[in-house]
């Protein structure tokens, strides 16, 4: 997502670079045309962030792949922040914190049930602030 961020920060690159992200950690076999394959979602989800707010919390994403459960878009959003302030300090140690809990986010929201938007990110909120809280990825 990076590499992406780097080219074009434009709503249709990152949407089809979010696509390409979940077709390599998918443990499905790509669809034949891939490009094309995420031209489509990248568009259906260009279509989904450009409705009134409402109803985009009603809706999800589509991911890239059937057995992503969040966008590689989604992760990469999170964890930015974090992984800022580590690049512009330096810090290892932060940098390492930064994947542990880019990766223990990624993990536990693909077990934990929501049906949109909103609940995936209430469900994140509660993911983050519970690491924050009990230091797990701090070492």
């Amino acid at each position: 997502m990076k590499q992406c961020a780097d080219i074009s920060t434009k709503p249709t690159n990152m949407l089809r670079c979010s696509c390409e992200g979940d077709l390599l950690l998918s443990t499905l076999p790509p669809p034949q045309d891939s490009s094309t394959h995420c031209q489509h979602v990248a568009a259906h989800n260009l279509q989904q962030i450009q409705l009134p707010e409402k109803e985009q919390l009603a809706t999800s994403m589509e991911t890239g792949a059937q057995d992503i459960r969040v966008t590689s878009l989604f992760i990469f959003s999170t964890s930015t922040p974090c992984l800022s302030k580590a690049i512009k300090a330096d810090n290892r140690q932060d940098l390492e914190k930064c994947y542990c809990l880019a990766h223990e986010i990624t993990n536990q929201l693909s077990q934990v049930p929501f049906s949109n938007s909103a609940e995936l990110l209430m469900e994140a909120g509660t993911i983050i602030n519970t690491l924050h809280q009990s230091q797990q990825c701090a070492q």
